[in-house]
């Protein structure tokens, strides 16, 4: 019993070093992470996934690929939507690239250059978002570390002072 529950202790807290390691050290292997906070790309991104980009060169992105990438004008707020077309460069130092959420009936009011993408989307790992955004409050990492107390420390010491049970 007790090896079973140090074994998942160790086995969890190997998957947090190497989640914390991955999401604060992903910028140098070319991955960038992120949470979706909204439904704008319903069905194939949800509210609450976690989406891992990677950096292209700029001829690399088609239509139809999901991007992440810095509002125009807003820098501070990123975006993750489909790439709907693709103007070539009339003239201009760069292609114009037009995005649309898939659950949106229009498309973005915004011109996007290639500058401000940050990656296209290459995994989506559903629902892990509510747990990134939780840990960012008070409340939700107060209830992740109790939790995390309740299923590694309690079954301890129940085996402690009732073994065989």
């Amino acid at each position: 019993m007790i090896a079973r529950v140090l074994r998942g202790g160790v086995v969890l807290l190997f998957l947090v070093v190497c989640a914390a390691a991955f999401y604060e050290k992903s910028h140098f292997i070319r991955l960038h992470v992120y949470t979706i906070l909204s439904s704008s790309m319903k069905p194939a991104v949800l509210r609450g996934d976690v989406v891992i980009t990677t950096t292209l060169s700029p001829q690399a992105y088609k239509v139809n690929d999901i991007i992440t990438f810095f509002v125009p004008g807003r820098a501070s707020e990123v975006v993750t939507h489909r790439i709907v077309n693709i103007m070539p460069a009339h003239g201009q130092v760069s292609e114009e690239l037009f995005t649309k959420g898939d659950a949106n009936s229009n498309g973005d009011s915004w011109v996007l250059s290639p500058g401000n993408i940050q990656g296209k989307v290459v995994w989506r790992v559903p629902f892990v978002g509510y747990v990134f955004y939780a840990c960012q409050t008070m409340l939700g990492y107060s209830l992740i570390v109790l939790l995390t107390f309740f299923w590694l420390v309690v079954p301890l010491v129940k085996s402690w002072l009732w073994p065989g049970l």
